[in-house]
């Protein structure tokens, strides 16, 4: 999935002028993968701090970029995030940019789930504290559960209800973006807590992997394999509390459009937009691993304050 920078006229000069120095576009490389901090920028670059910053205030100017500051053990951090993937010149400004340039988009925090299946090790986490206790699967009915940063589960699903036109009622979807951050469970065969399923034996199970699939109205809409999150590096917002594998997540991301259902970019089923939304004003997404699964290592969903990434389950509801 990718967010698109549509410039004309005027706009084009900053845009140009951002793009126009080697080190700016290494860092938008490196933003690609993950958010960072000036620091570590610094450090990738073997450049120093002063430069750095020169360089990401001009890709902020731009629009490139988004920083966020937050408070650590030797000051506050600047985060950088990268706002867009490509870059769309339109040289007709006369003519506006049509079709899937305009589209609504909904944050889902990971813990505002409707549904589940949750086996130990499982439970919920807010930014500073376990909610009511580990390997509980009685927490995900927890009220506070809509307070979670991080949801993770070794067998089973999550499922969450997502309106698709709230504020387009008068206007047609055309296709649905799912983006969030995913994790394989870490060390679930040997866990003194774990519970297995009937569906499944201590055998089956694979550590630090995991093939995690999505639904969409109880619809297969693709899978995606994933292992542990486990580098320091790129766990720029797990707290300092949190001291379990994984730390971090991989961004995957999940489009249904009138060709089908595309996971990171690969075609996984023919179901179209109309085969597996419609017209309904709302629609149930699944994660979770299937009993059957080839590798079934558990899943951890990574949200706001957690993992690599500082933003909860992203939906982008396009229109016509």
């Amino acid at each position: 999935m990718s967010n698109d920078l549509y410039i004309e006229g005027l706009t084009v000069a900053p845009v140009v002028k951002a793009l126009s120095n080697d080190a700016r576009l290494k860092i938008l490389n490196l933003l690609s993968d993950q958010d960072m901090n000036v620091q570590a920028l610094a450090k990738r670059l073997n450049l120093s701090k002063t430069a750095v910053l020169t360089h990401v205030n001009i890709l902020e100017e731009a629009g490139f970029i988004k920083s966020q500051y937050l408070s650590g053990s030797i000051g506050n951090q600047r985060i950088c995030h990268k706002v867009y993937d490509r870059l769309i010149f339109n040289f007709d400004p006369g003519k506006s940019s049509t079709g899937e340039s305009t589209y609504y988009e909904t944050r889902i925090p990971v813990g505002n789930y409707f549904d589940f299946e949750a086996w130990s090790p499982c439970g919920l986490a807010s930014q500073n504290s376990i909610i009511k206790k580990w390997d509980d699967p009685a927490v995900f009915c927890d009220p506070q559960r809509v307070e979670a940063c991080i949801v993770w589960t070794s067998f089973g699903y999550v499922e969450y209800k997502i309106p698709v036109d709230a504020l387009f009622a008068d206007k047609k979807v055309t296709a649905l973006e799912l983006e969030l951050e995913i994790s394989a469970q870490h060390n679930i065969k040997d866990h003194k807590n774990l519970v297995i399923p009937p569906y499944r034996t201590r055998e089956q199970i694979t550590d630090d992997l995991s093939h995690i699939t999505f639904w969409i109205n109880q619809k297969e809409a693709g899978s995606v394999l994933i292992p542990v999150g486990k580098d320091p590096e790129k766990a720029t917002y797990t707290p300092s509390w949190w001291r379990s594998l994984p730390i971090h997540g991989f961004r995957v991301s999940l489009r249904i459009d009138a060709e089908g259902c595309y996971v990171n970019q690969k075609k996984t089923s023919s179901l179209s937009f109309e085969e597996m939304v419609g017209s309904h004003p709302f629609f149930r997404f699944r994660v979770g691993v299937k009993p059957d699964a080839p590798y079934s290592g558990g899943f951890t969903i990574f949200g706001r304050q957690f993992g690599a990434y500082s933003h909860d389950i992203i939906l982008k509801s396009f229109i016509e």
